[in-house]
């Protein structure tokens, strides 16, 4: 829905797609301001829907270059962020900013890498960076590989390109062992806390750990009732 006057007037319906997508996010960028980009989760198998191009849930691109009245980019996989890296992707587990005719997208892998999709063409073409590396590719818990203590994200974050267009992430740490091959399980840390931070300028730099819960009493454990 849109409006051409804030505030005031009849709102206005177009389709972005005629196909049913989930968790969708939006913002607003292009030279003229008036570039809407959007991306949101294609139903995955377990909604009742199938998988895209070999991805089920796959995380997919639209766009519009007059504010919403035409889509001239609809159910784009971004490639690096399709089924030459992932299986199936997570709804809600992606963010998304714009500055002018920089955009970028993040998404935040719990059993996948971190990655940063990032066009300086307002979304005609992309590159894609590695932020946080998950030790292996297509993952499937419980099943391909022990892993132990293997940090990633926990599927939250936000996303930030700043005056120099340089772009901001931080997320959610989550720290988590599959040390026991075909036995329906893995364990997970729950209280392991720590906001992670990355920006371009660090390059392959791991993120960093910036903030996280204080042990206030000091015994080493964080008191937590729950």
């Amino acid at each position: 829905d849109y409006r051409s006057t804030i505030g005031t007037g009849p709102w206005n319906v177009t389709n972005i797609t005629t196909n049913y997508q989930l968790w969708d996010r939006m913002t607003q960028g292009g030279a003229n301001g008036q570039t809407i980009h959007h991306i949101s989760l294609r139903v995955p198998s377990g909604n009742g829907g199938a998988p895209y191009q070999g991805v089920d849930g796959a995380m997919l691109y639209f766009r519009s270059p007059d504010g919403g009245t035409t889509w001239d980019k609809q159910d784009v996989l971004i490639p690096g962020l399709d089924s030459t890296k992932f299986d199936n992707m997570s709804g809600d587990a992606y963010s998304i900013d714009s500055k002018g005719d920089t955009i970028a997208i993040a998404y935040w892998g719990i059993f996948d890498d971190v990655l940063l999709a990032k066009s300086i063409d307002n979304g005609e073409t992309w590159s894609i960076t590695v932020v946080n590396d998950f030790p292996i590719d297509k993952y499937i818990v419980d099943s391909t590989s022990v892993l132990c203590n293997t940090e990633t994200s926990d599927e939250t974050g936000t996303i930030l390109i700043d005056n120099n267009g340089i772009v901001h992430l931080w997320f959610g740490e989550f720290i988590f062992s599959d040390t026991v091959l075909g036995d329906g399980q893995f364990s997970f840390f729950p209280l392991a806390n720590g906001l992670m931070y990355w920006n371009e300028n660090m390059g392959n730099k791991e993120p960093v750990f910036i903030a996280g819960v204080i042990d206030i009493n000091g015994d080493s454990t964080l008191n937590i009732v729950d």
